[in-house]
């Protein structure tokens, strides 16, 4: 048995007959620090990650208005070219194409070759009515990685066939 504040009885069970130490006065503030530390990185965490949610709901879930948000709260934390991108997707689903072109303007503003950011691209220009830039972007999408996202590698073919077949019938 042990002795009232400093340890813990042996009960037999699986610690090998060992006695473990009851926490001290040190050891539960230390405790506290670390809960208080666990709690701030997980606010941060649910703000860093806005960008993942906002395009998993943009992706998969149509929660556009929350993607929206999500992907402006990103922006407040991290203005990088991936924070703009999924502002762009989110603005570019809801049907607010110019915001989405502004957006998606910022992403590649680095010319960052990521077959993401040209999908979103070349989708935002088409769009917008820019329609040699979304060319561009989608083929140089393609050439990077025809099979860049198992929902998205389809449409940016479709988009760019349809988007040459359209320039073959002006001229």
């Amino acid at each position: 048995s042990g002795r009232v504040g400093t340890s813990q009885p042996d009960h037999g069970g699986g610690n090998g007959g060992a006695r473990r130490r009851l926490p001290g006065n040190g050891a539960v503030q230390e405790g506290r620090q670390l809960v208080e530390h666990i709690a701030r990185l997980d606010r941060l965490n649910q703000v860093l990650f806005n960008r993942d949610r906002a395009l998993f709901y943009v992706d998969h879930a149509n929660h556009l208005d929350q993607a929206v948000r999500l992907a402006r709260k990103e922006l407040e934390v991290r203005q990088d070219i991936y924070s703009y991108d999924a502002l762009a997707w989110a603005l570019y689903r809801q049907g607010q194409y110019n915001p989405a072109r502004a957006a998606i303007s910022q992403a590649l503003k680095l010319g960052t070759k990521d077959s993401r950011l040209l999908f979103h691209a070349g989708m935002v220009m088409s769009a917008t009515g820019r329609q040699q830039e979304a060319q561009q972007y989608l083929r140089r999408l393609l050439s990077l990685n025809p099979n860049f996202h198992p929902l998205h590698g389809k449409t940016a073919q479709e988009t760019l066939n349809r988007l040459d077949q359209e320039a073959r019938s002006a001229n």
